[in-house]
């Protein structure tokens, strides 16, 4: 089982945002997303390539992945219920996203499931 951190779940979701299938992406793009430098990005994603969630070709595109894309949609859907049920508490932007990651980081993916069916049957 991975445990994911935060920051693991914002780029995650963040990377799926933008994926490709065929082109992957890039790290100047995460970068720009996330408004984290270049390093940042190339040091995480050498610990997500090391958790098995990643792949980068040789020109430095990351894909996913099978695991990686499976953990990427469903944290995706998570954080849009989320952000959708509590995120007008919320207002600014970068506070939301990271507190809904923060959030979903803290509990099991089997507690984030029993919660996401209940908010999609309310």
């Amino acid at each position: 089982m991975i445990k994911l951190t935060t920051t693991n779940i914002k780029y995650l979701i963040t990377i799926n945002q933008i994926y490709n299938t065929e082109k992957g992406v890039r790290c100047t793009d995460v970068a720009n997303i996330l408004g984290v430098s270049k390093p940042s990005v190339h040091r995480m994603v050498e610990n997500m390539k090391n958790m098995g969630l990643i792949d980068k070709d040789r020109y430095g595109e990351i894909f996913f992945t099978d695991i990686g894309e499976e953990l990427a949609a469903k944290y995706s859907r998570y954080y849009e219920a989320f952000s959708h049920q509590f995120g007008h508490f919320i207002p600014d932007e970068v506070d939301k996203i990271s507190g809904i990651c923060a959030f979903l980081a803290e509990f099991t993916t089997e507690s984030i499931e029993k919660m996401y069916r209940r908010l999609a049957s309310v």
